[in-house]
């Protein structure tokens, strides 16, 4: 059975997880929102005589996250070793950073983007990547902290959408 049951309002465009905590991320640029949603353990998944019991206290696990500024959501990835998110904001052309609670939100990559798209982060190397599908598409990479910021691929590159 299905353990979590979204509505017409749940639109994922990206998400990731966060295995340690069983919480996945999604954006949703629709209505300019990042969401969490607890995943069930094994001892709270439904069977059919408790289903509607469990589906009820399943959607009381769903956070949307607090982030003051926050327009068109796009790319979302889950630092797994310091316990941080990133985003791509296509609505602000930047790529921003918060505690996984949505806090201490911090804007590490904005000018020279266009429509910041896809992102992934390697946290034991210390860099991300992302994709910008705007008029003069690219893949680029940085520090995760926003620095030592450079270009990996611009040319013969038209929708570059994930990564």
């Amino acid at each position: 059975e299905q353990a979590f049951q979204g509505d017409a309002s749940v639109r994922i465009d990206a998400m990731d997880l966060h295995v340690k905590t069983n919480r996945i991320f999604w954006t949703n640029w629709h209505t300019g929102r990042i969401s969490s949603y607890e995943l069930p353990g094994p001892s709270t998944l439904s069977t059919s005589s408790n289903s509607h019991r469990n589906r009820r206290q399943s959607e009381g696990r769903i956070t949307n996250l607090q982030i003051k500024e926050l327009k068109m959501p796009r790319g979302i990835a889950v630092d797994w070793v310091a316990g941080n998110l990133y985003w791509t904001d296509s609505g602000r052309d930047v790529i921003e950073v918060a505690q996984m609670s949505g806090q201490h939100c911090k804007t590490l990559i904005s000018g020279m983007i266009d429509e910041p798209y896809a992102i992934v982060v390697d946290p034991q190397r210390g860099t991300m990547y992302w994709a910008d599908w705007g008029n003069h598409p690219k893949i680029e990479t940085a520090a995760m902290d926003g620095t030592l910021r450079q270009t990996l691929v611009h040319e013969n590159i038209q929708w570059p959408t994930g990564l």
